[in-house]
Parts: structure tokens; C-alpha cells; sequence
């Protein structure tokens, strides 16, 4: 709907509720270029164009404290980047 990113907002009784946004493609810094004509000074990255998206964890302090909610959206990060991790 061309919608990138939002904010949730609690509504009682939750104690958190994740907002995601839709992908975006991005240009972002690739992978390192090999060439044996440039010395270490002169290394580059080729840029890449790549599908970003926004997660924002709104949570109820009274209940869920700021490293818990670091925690969840590490281990979600985590999880989205290598989905292959929730086959072990």
C-alpha cells in the first residue's frame, strides 16, 4: 500500500505490539571489490540494491523493560536475515 514505516500503538491490556513496514529497495554498501591493481588505500565496495524494512516494538515499560525489548527485536533481526535458523 506504499506504506515504508509506522508507529503501533498499545492499547490496553497488551503489553507490546510490533509495527513492520513494508520493503523498500535501497541502495547500500556491497561487497568489498578484489582487484589486484588496487592496494589496501583504494579498496571500494560495490553498491547493491537491496530490500530493507522497518520494524519499531512499541511496549509497555510496566511490563517490558527496554533490554527485553532489545533482546526480541536482536533475535528478530537474527531470524529474518538467515530464516534458515528457525529449521535447527
Amino acid at each position: 500500500f506504499g506504506i515504508a514505516e509506522f508507529s503501533a500503538v498499545i492499547n490496553p491490556p497488551q503489553a507490546a505490539i510490533l509495527a513492520v513496514g513494508g520493503g523498500v529497495k535501497t541502495v547500500v554498501p556491497g561487497e568489498w571489490i578484489d582487484n589486484e591493481e588496487m592496494n589496501a588505500s583504494e579498496a571500494t565496495r560495490r553498491p547493491t540494491v537491496k530490500t530493507l524494512m522497518t520494524a519499531r516494538l512499541s511496549a509497555d515499560r510496566r511490563v517490558v523493560d527496554e533490554a527485553t525489548a532489545a533482546l526480541f527485536l536482536s533475535a528478530l533481526n537474527k531470524y529474518l536475515a538467515k530464516p534458515q535458523l528457525l529449521m535447527l
